[in-house]
């Protein structure tokens, strides 16, 4: 089985332990499911990521390892689920849109999703206070509106909550911070210049996990700090969870965001920069 990104510091045999204790409790309950890819994937219900629970485990003694994997998936099991409506107006004040890692958990027949990055799509989910459940296509579909009056609706919901917005200096520079309790706080990258000052040329974003959006605007020669300080961030914030998302670096500008690769050089992260931000990097170096 393909490990997923975030069990990649994984010894193989406590992997192997793992995943056997998550099938071999599967298999007791008779649920009709299998794991892929870090996940549990069910006939009848969205997928249970199982990072958190992995997480877990790895703090705990391994013969503590069995009871705790069979209380979280029986919670998970046994929760509460509820049907998305079948009319417009009964689903729309519960959509929302949710932030979601292209880890192979949802695929296009079972979610509508957009992208928003590379890595990340934007999922359409409905919403019903203590559960939620993603939206099937052939949900959508019955409701008889376009998919972008759909998503309309949906980003609407999640703008109009309100996240906590702060600054906190991390290697000397003013991170701002947006963080909240909703599972949609990372949604709000969408609109980060609500909340952030964000000039022409954009800010560096990363998205640790579902509950932050952590920013750094290009501005001013201290900028050219901004990647090294923002990838150790995103490394030990998404490792902390709750609700891992990805310990990748974006650029975000006019409302768009593109994901920067980073490599290992010399024992130090180094980015492989787009052209135009690349030029922008160095006029700010030669201005320090």
């Amino acid at each position: 089985m393909r490990r997923p990104d975030w069990a990649a510091s994984w010894d193989d045999d406590d992997w192997d332990r793992f995943v056997g204790l998550v099938r071999d409790h599967l298999v007791e309950r008779g649920a009709a499911a299998r794991v892929v890819d870090g996940a549990v994937l069910l006939d009848d219900r969205p997928a249970i990521g199982l990072a958190s629970l992995a997480r877990t485990c790895r703090t705990l003694e391994q013969e503590d390892w069995r009871p705790t994997v069979a209380d979280r998936l029986d919670q998970l099991l046994d929760g509460p689920t509820h049907e998305v409506p079948t009319t417009f107006a009964e689903a729309a004040p519960r959509l929302r849109v949710r932030l979601y890692a292209d880890d192979g958990r949802l695929g296009p027949e079972a979610a509508v999703t957009r992208p928003a990055a590379e890595g990340l799509s934007w999922t359409l989910v409905a919403d019903a206070g203590d559960v939620l459940a993603t939206v099937l296509p052939e949900e959508a579909a019955a409701w008889g509106r376009p998919e972008d009056e759909v998503f309309d609706v949906a980003f609407g919901n999640v703008r109009a909550e309100t996240p906590d917005v702060a600054v906190e200096r991390r290697g000397g520079l003013a991170i701002t911070s947006v963080t909240g309790d909703s599972v949609y706080t990372s949604t709000h990258v969408r609109w980060l210049d609500q909340h952030v000052r964000v000039p022409p040329a954009g800010a560096l974003v990363i998205l640790p996990t579902r509950h932050a959006v952590h920013a750094y605007a290009l501005d001013g020669p201290q900028a050219v700090d901004a990647p090294e300080v923002l990838i150790e961030m995103a490394g030990e914030r998404s490792a902390e969870g709750p609700g891992e998302l990805t310990a990748d670096l974006f650029w975000w500008r006019a409302g768009d965001l593109l994901r920067l690769r980073v490599h290992e050089a010399d024992g130090r992260p180094t980015l492989e920069l787009p052209e135009r931000l690349d030029e922008l990097f160095a006029e700010l170096r030669s201005d320090r």
